[in-house]
């Protein structure tokens, strides 16, 4: 399956913007026969391929281009990598701010990880 950047509305999530249990297939993807797309809960354009295609596209790639194939896919993931990650970062942040925040009194941990030292002193040092 591919994505492409937004291009279209959902429907059941202009419906309920706030729904975050979408992850059923029927729910997360909505599907328009007479246009012939499918789009996801985020309003990406995506589309469906079995493993034989993706071979099959792969084979012939190298069979038009031969070595250079190799770095033409690299080429195209690195640019699907990079679209995603912007997409993912904008969505993490629109979507963040809906989740509430508790601030915790606990401060038990240092930075980096392990127990920070008791008051007054090194750990197993008597004050």
């Amino acid at each position: 399956m591919a994505t492409s950047l937004l291009t279209n509305n959902h429907q059941l999530h202009d419906r309920h913007p706030k729904k975050h249990n979408h992850y059923s297939f029927r729910d997360f993807f909505q599907f328009n026969p007479e246009a012939g797309s499918v789009v996801d809960w985020n309003g990406s354009r995506n589309f469906f391929s079995s493993e034989d295609s993706i071979i099959g596209l792969l084979e012939g790639l190298e069979e038009e281009v031969g070595e250079a194939s190799a770095a033409i896919m690299y080429s195209i993931g690195l640019e699907w990598g990079k679209h995603d990650s912007l997409f993912f970062e904008s969505w993490l942040r629109k979507n963040l701010v809906r989740v509430p925040v508790r601030p915790t009194s606990c401060s038990c941990w240092k930075p980096g990880g392990g127990p920070l030292p008791p008051k007054g002193g090194a750990a197993g040092k008597l004050t």
